[in-house]
């Protein structure tokens, strides 16, 4: 099985999903697009393809906790009145 097809075999859903994808590890560079700028438009994906985004900051979010977890500064299980939250409105809210 192709890299990119291990990587992509739960994100990408459908033949005709549009997506400019780039991933790089190492010495290994993978880059590729499909589809369609919009359905009212024949023009293809490329990296230099516009769109508008929405809630793209949870991805880094995720990612900074996992780091403080893997660190030990945090656990999944932290309450979040526990951390520098000073105020929540919430119960039992957990990382």
């Amino acid at each position: 099985m192709e890299l990119f097809d291990k990587i992509t075999e739960n994100v990408v859903v459908h033949e005709n999903q549009g997506y400019a994808f780039y991933f790089k590890y190492n010495d290994i560079i993978i880059e590729k697009v499909n589809g369609k700028v919009s359905t009212l438009d024949s023009d293809d994906i490329s990296f230099n393809s516009c769109f508008r985004l929405a809630s793209v900051s949870k991805q880094f979010i995720g990612c900074g906790i996992i780091s403080l977890v893997e660190k030990g500064l945090l656990s999944f299980d932290t309450c979040i009145l526990d951390t520098y939250i000073l105020k929540f409105d919430g119960d039992n809210v957990s990382v």
